[in-house]
């Protein structure tokens, strides 16, 4: 039932690195999202998978967690992601990033089901070092 699904969709901040999400997966999930709503059907949106351990490694150093909680390391120490779906809006196709930002929760969200329906949790993260990560 679909609302089991989003029952069991939450945000994720600690995660078992036995259970690797693989690309397989992350192909799967961008597949779905790939043909979701978007804006004047201008298809904005490009995905990068990151699944490999030292692609892991670096899309978490361009991320920040939780900013809120300063007295905590998010994720704990060996509990971080095991693949990535970065979603970037193709500048080629339009500068009004914004304009996409509905585009981009509705694709992230889809992302999300998918790998919940898997058996899988994640998190979507808003704190990204942009310049730090188009160069990883």
């Amino acid at each position: 039932m679909f609302s089991d699904l989003v029952l069991k969709n939450r945000s994720y901040r600690s995660f078992d690195m036995t259970k690797r999400v693989g690309e397989e997966n992350l192909r799967k999930y961008v597949d779905l999202a790939r043909i979701t709503a978007s804006t004047a059907n201008l298809q904005a949106l490009k995905y990068r998978i990151v699944h490999t351990e030292e692609e892991c490694e670096k899309a978490l150093s361009c991320t920040k967690w939780a900013g809120y909680l300063k007295d905590m390391q998010i994720p704990p120490a060996d509990h971080n992601p095991t693949g990535y779906v970065v979603i970037c809006c193709d500048r080629d196709i339009t500068n009004n990033v914004t304009a996409f930002f509905k585009d981009t929760g509705i694709a992230a969200q889809t992302i999300l089901l998918a790998a919940a329906e898997d058996g899988f949790g994640g998190c979507m993260i808003g704190s990204v070092d942009e310049a730090k990560i188009k160069n990883e």
